[in-house]
C-alpha cells in the first residue's frame, strides 16, 4: 500500500503543471489598469494640444500684429514655393 501511495505521488508530481484560473477578479483588476492607463495616455495628449493651440494663438496673434503695422516681410522665395506646392497638390 505504501508503494501504491508513492507510486500516485510521483505520477503526480510528474504531471505538468496547469496554467492557473484567471478569476473574474483577475480579469476586473487587469481591465481596471488598462484604463488608468488609457487615461493617462488621453491626459497627456490633451495637455499636449492645449499646450499647441496657445502656441497657435500666440504665434497667430504675433503674425497679425506684425502685418498691421507693416512689420511682415516674408521671403518671397518660400512664399513662391508655397503657391507652387498648391497648385501642383491642387
Amino acid at each position: 500500500m505504501k508503494i501504491d501511495k508513492l507510486s500516485r505521488l510521483f505520477e503526480a508530481l510528474n504531471q505538468p503543471t496547469q496554467n492557473p484560473k484567471v478569476t473574474d477578479l483577475d480579469s476586473k483588476r487587469a481591465a481596471i489598469a488598462a484604463t488608468r492607463q488609457d487615461a493617462v495616455t488621453i491626459s497627456d495628449e490633451l495637455n499636449k494640444a492645449k499646450a499647441d493651440s496657445v502656441n497657435r494663438d500666440a504665434r497667430i496673434a504675433d503674425l497679425k500684429d506684425r502685418v498691421q503695422s507693416g512689420n511682415y516681410q516674408p521671403d518671397s522665395k518660400l512664399v513662391a514655393e508655397a503657391i507652387d506646392r498648391e497648385l501642383m497638390l491642387g
